[in-house]
Order: C-alpha cells, then sequence, then structure tokens
C-alpha cells in the first residue's frame, strides 16, 4: 500500500544521490581509482623487477 507513484518516483529521484554524492560522482571515482590501480601495477612490474635484480646484486 507504500508504493505509490509518488513514493516511487522519489526513491529512483534519490537515486542520483549515495551518500550526499551523485552516482556520476561515484561512478569517476570508481574509473580513476581502477586507472591509478592498473598504473601501480604497471609501475611494479616494470620498475619493481629491476629494482629486486639491482638489490640482489649488491
Amino acid at each position: 500500500a507504500s508504493y505509490t507513484p509518488e513514493v516511487i518516483e522519489k526513491s529512483v529521484r534519490d537515486l542520483e544521490h549515495w551518500h550526499g554524492r551523485k552516482t556520476d560522482d561515484l561512478g569517476r571515482w570508481h574509473q580513476k581509482n581502477a586507472m591509478n590501480m592498473n598504473l601501480q601495477k604497471a609501475l611494479d612490474e616494470k620498475f619493481g623487477e629491476k629494482g629486486k635484480s639491482k638489490s640482489s646484486k649488491s
């Protein structure tokens, strides 16, 4: 009985905000965070092995 069209409309509008942030801002943060994680992993693969080989020689 509480599921009136008005309540559904309000809940749909509320989906745009997630803990005070818009969902597209949250999506952008996740995209940026994923890129940073991939960059860090790539740097670790590229320079981490060189660093390990240097430390093992010395």
